[in-house]
């Protein structure tokens, strides 16, 4: 195994870089980091674990190094974008030295650039970052006036009335450009990196031209500067972004809380359910309420994904269980009825639907009132078939005097609805084929007769089988409602 000290002189300066990357990596849940060339590897931080692992080549000049994270795969486009800038920083590294020992003739300067390489500009951060990357463009090139336009703040250093006629040409900040301005002499404009927010803008002065000598050295400053003002920005997106996963984390763990967790004890009936969210948080749900002699079951949709469809689930859940509570006889028709005088109107604002199903079955009870709010697959049957029941009513948010018929089922023991989402039977696999409505109706009426917690394990080992290395692309439930009989009945 290499170690650091033996590391080729491309990567020195971007060694502390390096170290505070994969210090960032491991406290966002990362493994380990570490470099490899060929069969040689150099442990940063941590540990990686081989099967765990994300790799990307360096650019430039640095093309057979590799930057390697132990993290999950969502995280590739961070780990590509952290080894192209790493790699182009060393690269620019070297440009400078190789400007300044070619083109820089004094001694004052060469130390100018080494300190720009190896002191303030790379400990600063933010603003102060800024403002030293003005004042050592203006001193290693010799300008009258120096200027970063962009991102927080406009930070200048030079003469006032140079800069006032300087600065409205940072119009052409998309792009490198030289303009020659009356009174400002030549006007060399060089934008940052893609992910660095800002322009480099210098003013050689009325009486002097900028050489082909200053041209590159403006190049090479302007990348140094923006690439580390870019890592600065990564490292602070990286902090950000795992904030934020951490709140959605805690939202959905809130939300997966108001689904049911364990079964109704319901004499003559066996229910179960399942919810998997394709994300932290998702905008499925299932719930069953007893209520006295009768017992509400139903599945719902929001439209969208994240934690947008996770709260809005949430409110629907609390306000379904609220109306179902406060009813004496529950009635699908009725409950969607509320539901859309209550819901509408939020759900309006929040640019959002539902698709959802409501069952009802009274006790000892040998039919089940069902009502279809757009929502599918929802399938009833037994042992000799199923058939899918189609919407009744248009979704929940779509019109605020909703009415969803309600139809009434023989419900008897052997007999079997089961209420699913679109994530089971939409699942692609690498074909980008997906089970479809059919197939669902074909699996489950080989396990009418198995308990209801069987039938629902069963359809979702069924979908990851078909999905195989395919991610998850919406969020995936099942309740599966089976009449057995009574323990009264002889």
């Amino acid at each position: 195994m290499m170690t650091l000290e033996r590391l080729p002189s491309l990567l020195h300066p971007v060694e502390g870089h390096l170290r505070r990357l994969a210090r960032t990596w491991i406290n966002d849940g990362a493994d380990g980091c570490r470099l490899r060339y060929g069969d040689e590897v150099v442990v940063i931080d941590g540990r990686c674990d081989e099967d765990r692992l994300v790799s990307a080549p360096f650019g430039g000049l640095l093309h057979d190094w590799h930057w390697e994270v132990g993290t999950d795969r969502r995280n590739t486009e961070r780990v590509e974008a952290e080894a192209d800038l790493l790699g182009e920083l060393a690269a620019r590294n070297e440009e400078v030295g190789q400007v300044a020992g070619a083109l820089l003739e004094s001694g004052d300067q060469l130390l100018a650039i080494y300190d720009l390489a190896r002191s303030s500009l790379s400990r600063a951060t933010g603003a102060e970052r800024r403002r030293i990357a003005v004042a050592d463009a203006l001193r290693l090139t010799g300008a009258s006036c120096a200027a970063l336009v962009g991102g927080e703040e406009t930070a200048y250093v030079g003469d006032d009335a140079v800069a006032a006629r300087m600065l409205p040409w940072s119009g052409d900040s998309t792009r490198t450009a030289m303009r020659r301005v009356d009174g400002v002499g030549d006007v060399a404009i060089r934008p940052f990196p893609d992910r660095a927010d800002g322009t480099l803008l210098l003013a050689s002065g009325p009486d002097r031209r900028f050489t082909t000598a200053d041209l590159k050295l403006i190049d090479a400053i302007s990348f140094f500067a923006g690439g580390l003002i870019a890592l600065e920005r990564m490292k602070s997106d990286a902090v950000r972004g795992a904030l934020i996963e951490r709140d959605a984390e805690t939202a959905a763990k809130l939300a997966q809380m108001l689904l049911p967790r364990e079964s109704p004890d319901i004499d003559g009936l066996d229910v179960a359910g399942r919810c998997d969210p394709a994300r932290l948080a998702g905008g499925d749900f299932y719930l069953w309420i007893p209520t006295g002699d009768h017992v509400v079951v139903a599945v719902g949709d929001v439209s969208g994904k994240g934690l947008g469809a996770a709260l809005v689930m949430t409110m629907v859940v609390r306000t379904t269980t609220r109306l179902a509570l406060e009813s004496n006889i529950p009635d699908p028709h009725e409950l969607f009825r509320q539901l859309a005088r209550h819901l509408t109107d939020y759900l309006s604002e929040a640019g959002v639907f539902i698709t959802m199903v409501i069952g009802v079955y009274r006790r000892d009870g040998d039919t089940i009132r069902l009502a279809n709010a757009g929502h599918s697959p929802v399938l009833v049957g037994n042992a000799d078939g199923f058939a899918n029941l189609p919407p009744t009513a248009p979704p929940l948010g779509v019109m605020e005097d909703m009415i969803a018929d309600t139809v009434e089922l023989p419900f008897v023991p052997g007999d079997v609805v089961v209420m699913g989402t679109d994530g089971l039977v939409e699942q692609e696999n690498a074909e980008r084929a997906q089970l479809g409505d059919e197939w669902i109706a074909d699996h489950i009426a080989g396990l009418a007769g198995d308990p209801a917690c069987v039938v629902v394990d069963s359809l979702f080992a069924a979908v990851e089988r078909h999905a195989g290395d395919t991610a998850a692309s919406d969020d995936r439930t099942a309740v599966v409602i089976r009449r057995e009989k009574s323990s009264c009945t002889n």
